[in-house]
């Protein structure tokens, strides 16, 4: 082999050793601690390139943690304190029904003219509510105050969740972005060396044009995930409830070994403790106290009255007492009770319903979740591993004129592309597993009547 060529191969053999290098260096720091590094023993190529930093923080970022978004989200967020103020409306409501109606008292004053005072007098009357009314009234706004704190409870399930897949999707851009950085500053220094190589005559203009399109290739892509990063936190700043709030670095917790529990575990589990089925049990208690009562409404009232007059002219005194009942001939609230009768019957249907909606969201979550988990298992047990080899053995027949660079180069970019289609998955288990603890609740931010 002439002098000239044996120097073309070594330039190579630096540079896919750099690339080499650089790609496993991120692929251990940004995804897993579980896979080493590829070993790259040149002393020359540690010479020449800048390697990838380990860390992925910058410097002067701010650092936040899910829980504290949380903690900001449960106190600030519109739709808890929405849900928070009708409790307490509900609450002043509760203290009216209570209040029995006000005595009335009334003056009156006959065949007064001038010079005679006439008749003057004054005359009281209590209405008296009877069948326990007041009370069983009561009852109905408690019953409606536990719906509404069910209901604040699924809002509450929802803020957590959002917040939670939120800040998910935002740490896997941060990966990504951090990725992407390593590999844009690693494509810049091959850049620089080739193209010292093809203006020293040691390589062909082909190969300084196929390392240039993955340069700014790479650039581009690193472009675009800086603005989904800012779209992420921007996103996950409307599910806080503070629009306004300023960008941080939150801690990484992705990575894990995925558990999945059984589907009986899981039902049992919402069948105990979902807020959307204790507010729907919630309703069928409230209407059953609402038939309570339009019973007692059938129960006539009565009222008391007296009074004393004073007849001027005969210097008379006069008293006068009354009690007056409605004769409940023809209305005897007969339609409000069927009314909550059917009542009753439609709350107990849509309990039934929303016990069948549940475990219908629960069927799609538990799968999606179990299919996610399934596949960062595989990734972590299969597929990157053998990519990391892939890559290692295209480097190898590279070096030893086996395979053309495009060969390495489809290596390298699939190893890429594992390893993001790995971080992908594992947001999505994260995203089910969170929909899954959160009661299957999300979209805190979405329109619901209060």
């Amino acid at each position: 082999m002439s002098r000239r060529k044996k120097g073309f191969f070594l330039h190579r053999a630096v540079v896919v050793l750099s690339v080499i290098s650089s790609v496993a260096s991120v692929g251990s720091s940004v995804f897993s601690t579980e896979f080493e590094s590829a070993h790259v023993s040149s002393s020359s190529m540690s010479s020449a390139l800048v390697q990838p930093s380990n860390t992925t923080q910058p410097p002067a970022a701010p650092q936040s943690s899910i829980a504290e978004l949380e903690a900001l989200a449960l106190a600030n967020h519109p739709a808890i304190q929405a849900y928070e103020q009708k409790i307490q409306a509900l609450n002043g409501i509760w203290l009216q029904e209570g209040l029995g109606p006000n005595p009335e008292i009334e003056y009156s004053g006959e065949d007064m003219s001038s010079g005679s005072a006439g008749s003057q007098g004054i005359h009281f009357s209590q209405e008296i509510v009877t069948g326990g009314k007041l009370a069983r009234a009561q009852d109905v706004v408690c019953h409606e105050i536990q719906t509404m704190k069910h209901a604040r409870e699924v809002v509450v399930f929802r803020v957590k969740t959002d917040v939670r897949v939120a800040a998910f999707a935002y740490i896997a851009a941060q990966r990504k972005m951090a990725l992407m950085q390593d590999i844009v500053k690693t494509n810049e220094q091959i850049y620089s060396l080739t193209k010292s190589l093809y203006e020293s005559g040691s390589t062909n203009r082909l190969d300084l044009l196929n390392v240039s399109m993955e340069m700014e290739k790479s650039k581009r892509e690193l472009t675009n995930l800086g603005s989904d990063l800012e779209a992420a936190w921007r996103n996950l700043a409307c599910v806080v409830g503070d629009p306004n709030l300023s960008p941080a670095w939150l801690a990484d917790s992705l990575d894990c070994t995925p558990q999945v529990d059984s589907w009986g575990y899981y039902q049992n589990i919402l069948e105990q403790t979902s807020p959307e089925i204790a507010r729907a049990q919630a309703q069928v208690a409230q209407a059953k106290k609402k038939l309570e009562l339009e019973c007692a409404k059938n129960s006539s009232n009565f009222t008391i009255s007296g009074g004393v007059a004073y007849a001027a002219e005969e210097h008379r005194t006069e008293a006068s007492v009354g009690v007056s009942i409605p004769l409940r001939i023809r209305d005897r609230n007969q339609g409000n009770i069927a009314a909550a009768r059917s009542e009753i019957v439609a709350a107990q249907k849509d309990y039934e319903r929303t016990l069948l909606e549940v475990r219908q969201r629960l069927a799609d979550t538990y799968n999606n979740f179990k299919k996610a988990a399934e596949d960062v298992t595989h990734y972590r047990t299969y597929l990157l591993p053998q990519a990391r080899e892939s890559l290692e053995l295209a480097q190898k027949g590279y070096q030893q004129g086996e395979l053309t660079y495009l060969d390495w180069l489809n290596a390298q970019q699939n190893y890429t592309e594992l390893n993001i289609a790995y971080l992908e998955r594992m947001c999505d288990y994260w995203t089910f597993k969170s929909l899954l603890e959160g009661k299957l609740l999300s979209g805190g931010l979405e329109d619901s009547p209060l």
